[in-house]
């Protein structure tokens, strides 16, 4: 086998590893009897694609025992390329490890706070990264999946049938939460309360198909330093516009504030909407200009630039 061929073999074998697998809600049951991770928790998950730790005595080496004061170290293959960030992501395991125990920490959020490349965007990769290496079981009813990927537990009473699953496929009672989704319950009632045509699927988290790993850009907000944008009031009368500008949005920093009582600021005026784009205000074209008053002042279209409808 050359290496083309070789290849090729280790991308389809990655491809169909990382591919959808259906199976009965029966089967799922019988999985979870075998193998705990089949109804483990997100916290579970991410320990167990994180890994055992290594132990590290630093006062065997000068260098180490000089950075960490001699104390006893443990280190993640996970993240082995942090070097010096050893504390933090022992944090971090310790939070999803009492997220995994049920405490606290499961209702908690995560958050990562430290200066500029401190390695926060780094750590928030790697963890992305080890999101999917565990797979999840996803709720299906006929062809659509659960939109919140939601656990096949949900659809058992954990007070009616918490004995029976616990006795028969060795799920503890705990795992059940009884909470099922609007989604879940609506499928539950067009089938009749037939829990066998639902069916669950074995998905892999992806960070390219967005599954069960999402990224949201932060909004930039305007640093206290700035100043704001320069822009001309709209308090000026027809043909002209008034030569102050708005200073934070006062409406006393305008010499005709006595005609008109609440700032264009806000986009939309008492007697009239501006335009989207040029904020221009113009008076009625059927009136003549000897009733031009704040009455009468409505959107038309801009005549330079056209854009007002």
């Amino acid at each position: 086998m050359n290496a083309h061929d070789e290849l090729s073999s280790l991308f389809s074998r990655f491809y169909e590893s990382e591919k959808e697998t259906e199976m009965s809600l029966e089967d799922y049951l019988k999985a979870c009897a075998r193998e705990p991770m089949a109804y483990a928790s997100a916290a579970e998950r991410m320990l167990a694609a994180i890994g055992e730790p290594q132990l590290i005595d630093t006062s065997q080496e000068t260098r180490l025992g000089r950075i960490f004061m001699n104390r006893t170290i443990r280190v993640y293959p996970a993240f082995q390329d942090f070097y010096g960030m050893e504390e933090t992501i022992e944090r971090i395991v310790g939070f999803l490890r009492h997220a995994a125990q049920g405490l606290e920490e499961r209702k908690q959020v995560l958050y990562l706070l430290g200066p500029v490349g401190g390695g926060k965007s780094s750590l928030a990769e790697r963890l992305k990264l080890l999101m999917e290496r565990m797979p999840i079981y996803v709720l299906k009813a006929g062809k659509d999946m659960s939109p919140i990927f939601e656990s096949p537990l949900g659809l058992f009473d954990p007070e009616r049938m918490g004995d029976l699953l616990e006795r028969r496929y060795k799920i503890p009672k705990r795992r059940l939460t009884g909470l099922t989704s609007p989604w879940a319950l609506k499928r539950l009632d067009e089938f009749g309360g037939d829990s066998h045509k639902f069916s669950v699927v074995k998905v892999h988290p992806s960070r390219l198909r967005q599954i069960c790993i999402a990224k949201t850009e932060p909004r930039t907000r305007r640093p206290p330093s700035a100043s704001p944008p320069s822009k001309r009031c709209l308090r000026a009368p027809p043909g002209s516009r008034c030569g102050s500008r708005w200073a934070g949005g006062s409406s006393s920093s305008c010499r005709r504030s006595a005609w008109f009582p609440s700032c264009m600021r806000s986009g939309v005026h008492w007697f009239g909407t501006p335009c989207c784009s040029c904020s221009c205000i113009y008076p009625h074209p059927a009136l003549p200009p000897s009733s031009w008053n704040r009455w009468t002042w409505h959107p038309i279209r801009h005549p330079r630039r056209g854009c007002c409808v």
